[in-house]
């Protein structure tokens, strides 16, 4: 069965998207096949998986308003297969509005619609989101079947957890009421004691199980791969960064079976 999964945060800074090219080239390493969507307007994924924007004709934004449907936009890359964003995706949002105002239709509930024959295609669908709450982050809440968040050790992004929870919550009573967080993961984790030991135990108490055991750790090759539109098991795969991600792709995959 699919997974398909939004991987959230609602601050920016904490690691999601180059969380998201790396979990998904680690889950294709490791036999499964994998599509990633970017729907973020920044297009921060797009570039990192080596794909000009601006060359692209169609995307994420023509999918979500449903002009497009996924198999007519996707792109299969090496390791996986992508949904691009473009530009255009920041109006999207107003679509929506639109869409409601004029025919009362929920434009958010779109992208579910359009995966529902796709998404069998593959083991792992993976979201990447807006740093902050939108009614794009709702379309891909509302479309996933799980939620991982994603988590830096630093008092802004801890502090969030009840907004992230509560997000979570709301989509699951409007729209999605099988959406599950089944996993959380800490990025940008320093060695040794101190501010952040005491974070990732303050997390670990709240979060408990849901908490995956691997920790991604600061590692230079993250940055420069992402900066070089590259996976960090292209860049350099003997890395800590590629170690770490290579761990938690393990951990999601033993999941499998017990959600």
């Amino acid at each position: 069965m699919t997974r398909i999964i939004t991987n959230f945060n609602e601050k920016g800074g904490v690691g999601k998207t180059c969380s998201t090219l790396n979990i998904g080239a680690a889950l294709s390493l490791l036999g499964k096949k994998v599509l990633l969507i970017d729907l973020d307007p920044s297009r921060k994924l797009t570039k990192y998986c080596g794909v000009d924007p601006e060359a692209v004709k169609k995307s994420t934004y023509h999918v979500a308003i449903g002009h497009a449907r996924p198999q007519d936009v996707v792109m299969h890359l090496k390791k996986f297969d992508l949904l691009p964003a473009t530009k255009d995706l920041e109006a999207a949002v107003e679509d929506f509005v639109l869409m409601r105002e004029r025919h009362g239709e929920i434009g958010e509930l779109i992208f579910r619609q359009q995966l529902e024959m796709f998404a069998p295609f593959y083991d792992y669908v993976i979201f990447d989101t807006m740093p902050t709450h939108s009614k794009l982050t709702d379309a891909a809440l509302i479309a996933s079947t799980e939620v991982f968040m994603v988590i830096a050790p630093e008092y802004f992004s801890v502090d969030s957890l009840a907004d992230l929870l509560q997000t979570v919550q709301d989509v699951q009573e409007t729209h999605n009421p099988a959406l599950q967080i089944t996993g959380a993961y800490i990025t940008k984790k320093h060695g040794g004691i101190g501010v952040h030991t005491i974070f990732s135990g303050h997390v670990r108490k709240s979060l408990g199980k849901l908490l995956f055991n691997t920790n991604i750790r600061t590692c230079a090759a993250i940055n420069d791969s992402t900066g070089n539109h590259k996976d960090v098991f292209d860049y350099s795969k003997s890395c800590r960064g590629a170690k770490d991600y290579m761990a938690l792709a393990q951990e999601i995959i033993k999941q499998e079976g017990k959600i």
